[in-house]
């Protein structure tokens, strides 16, 4: 019998909490780790192996002391960008956990979405970002945007509607409608 895949998701966010609280961090769950958390109160099914996080830019001088403390809890580093808009991508028994520094410019956060090709903005109004409440997500207190409604709205859509992981791209602006390739990044 194989492991407890949620379970095991649970445990690998629990350890990256303790790291990002115990650094003095504000973050935040985003993605489909929010959209899980609010409307399912578990991760969406099938997502539990691609866990989203966000902060600011402004921790990005804690990104060395996070990778390293990872490690030491048994994360392996699948990828870090330490340009603008900065992203750390750990996993563990196969599950990740991206971390996303957001950016500022003018009423705007945004981070970026790299794959094979050229990064992707993903750009959301900064009020989202600015406000935060906690939620209690399976027996823990985690910090999501205020409005949480509205920017699922904003992100997806008809977020009520469940979506299999496969029919949905972060990628493309019909399924994240965040996604801004025309945003001047540079």
């Amino acid at each position: 019998m194989g492991i407890d895949r949620k379970a095991q998701a649970l445990a690998n966010l629990l350890e990256i909490k303790e790291i990002l609280d115990g650094l003095g961090m504000v973050w935040w769950l985003d993605g489909g780790t929010l959209l899980g958390a609010y409307r399912d109160k578990d991760f969406c099914e099938d997502d539990e192996d691609d866990i989203d996080l966000c902060t600011w830019g402004t921790n990005l001088d804690k990104l060395d002391e996070i990778e390293k403390r990872a490690i030491e809890m048994g994360f392996e580093v699948i990828h870090r960008w330490d340009e603008r808009a900065a992203q750390l991508a750990v996993s563990k028994t196969d599950l990740k956990i991206d971390l996303f520094f957001n950016e500022v410019k003018g009423d705007n956060a945004w981070a970026l979405l790299r794959g094979s090709g050229d990064p992707i903005p993903v750009v959301i109004p900064l009020h989202f970002y600015q406000e935060l409440k906690t939620i209690n997500f399976l027996g823990t207190k985690f910090l999501i945007p205020k409005d949480t409604e509205d920017y699922l709205s904003l992100k997806y859509g008809e977020w009520e509607k469940k979506v299999h992981r496969y029919e949905y791209s972060c990628y493309e602006n019909d399924d994240n409608k965040v996604v801004r390739r025309d945003f001047e990044w540079r």
